[in-house]
Parts: C-alpha cells; sequence; structure tokens
C-alpha cells in the first residue's frame, strides 16, 4: 500500500468545498505518529498541572520530561519503521514557543 487513495482525495476535495482546510497524505502512517509523539510529550504534562504546551516546554522540571516522552515515543516509531527526525521534533517545541 501507500500513495494517495482515490477515496481519500474525494474526502479531501468534499471537506475542502465546504471551507474545512484539508489535505491527504501519502504518509498518514507517519502524519499519525507524528501527532502521536504530541500527545506523548504533552498530554499527561500539560493535564495534570494545568499548563499551557509553552508553559510546560519552559518549566525547568516537566520541559526536560516532554521532551524525554516525544524521544521515547520516536524510538517505538522507529521500532515500526516510522522515521520522525530529530529536526520535526524540534520543530513542534519551536513552534509552540513562537505561538
Amino acid at each position: 500500500a501507500g500513495g494517495l487513495s482515490q477515496r481519500a482525495e474525494a474526502v479531501v476535495a468534499a471537506l475542502s468545498r465546504h471551507g474545512l482546510e484539508t489535505h491527504a497524505s501519502a504518509t498518514i502512517m507517519r502524519e499519525k505518529w507524528s501527532k502521536l509523539l504530541v500527545n506523548i510529550a504533552f498530554a499527561g504534562t500539560s493535564g495534570i498541572t494545568g499548563l499551557t504546551l509553552g508553559e510546560v516546554i519552559r518549566h525547568p522540571q516537566l520541559g526536560p520530561v516532554a521532551r524525554r516522552a516525544m524521544e521515547e515515543g520516536a524510538a517505538v516509531a522507529a521500532a515500526a519503521g516510522i522515521t520522525i527526525e530529530p529536526e520535526a521534533r524540534q520543530r513542534v517545541f519551536d513552534m509552540i514557543l513562537e505561538s
């Protein structure tokens, strides 16, 4: 498998026609893992403390925990054959800090 299916392209077209910015991905498992890494890094730390993602990153104890959690998730993804480059993982933190 791989690539974009006609079904995926049809869903994108239908959603886009109605004003919902949408795109299809030929690397959907990589996209899913990328999203999961964000959840792994921040769901627990933010949810339990009530801090925003930026506050978690800036926190002297929680920032390193979030980064380490993301690295652990990336290692699991790699073991499953999905590579999420370190630069891509760093961009997540950078984007959060810029927002």
